[in-house]
């Protein structure tokens, strides 16, 4: 285990015994993240303990994969705000997550992560009177990042049943924005990151096409 939070000897970051236990228990991480207890805050405010599952087992994977970088430092969690229209969210901070977007078997990213991320529980639709599980904010600079909406996600537990699963996704096909959703029994809280960085190398891709393309017309 590489960092203990459980008191505030470490610079003030505080992990608190729920997340302890997800992580330990229920996840199966030797594992804690030094987390601040601003964004300690933000993870006692979502909806479940399966969207805390969710954030803590993508945090878990970027640290992970970051061990193996050899100029990584330690992940940092810390919090901070984004304004979307009249809305403002408090989310987790990750500081420099970049190396998380390595895939496994990949000598380098196949798109460049990063260099902030932000994590926000209770995402209200702009458009209906819903809220998603989370939103993804990315942002460019580590020290004072502006952040820009990048994926809204909802999660389903494996205790909904499929007659439910089927009207959440008539409703996402009428929403003007795309939703990705995640089934805990098929993308589970530790493996649903990799889809978040497979889904970023198809847009980049797609985004690399299209220049060369309107760069031949």
């Amino acid at each position: 285990m590489r960092v203990e939070n459980d008191t505030d000897d470490n610079g003030g970051f505080v992990m608190d015994k729920q997340c302890e236990y997800i992580c330990r228990s229920i996840l199966g991480f030797d594992w804690q993240p030094k987390i601040s207890p601003e964004a300690q805050a933000v993870l006692d405010g979502c909806a479940t303990c399966l969207e805390r599952m969710y954030i803590l087992g993508a945090c878990h994977s970027i640290d992970k994969i970051g061990l193996e970088e050899s100029d990584y430092t330690d992940l940092v969690l810390e919090s901070s705000t984004v304004v979307v229209g009249d809305q403002t969210y408090n989310g987790i901070w990750v500081v420099e997550p970049w190396s998380g977007w390595f895939l496994p078997d990949s000598v380098e990213p196949l798109v460049k992560g990063p260099e902030a991320l932000l994590f926000v529980p209770r995402y209200k639709s702009p458009e209906q009177d819903i809220t998603h599980a989370m939103a993804l904010f990315y942002g460019e600079d580590k020290k004072n990042p502006r952040w820009s909406l990048r994926h809204i996600v909802d999660i389903d537990g494996r205790e909904v049943d499929g007659d439910t699963r089927a009207k959440e996704i008539l409703r996402d096909n009428g929403l003007p924005y795309k939703v990705e959703r995640f089934y805990e029994e098929i993308d589970g809280p530790k493996i649903w990151f990799q889809r978040i960085i497979l889904t970023d190398i198809m847009a980049n891709n797609k985004e690399s096409i299209e220049k060369n393309v309107n760069g031949v017309l």
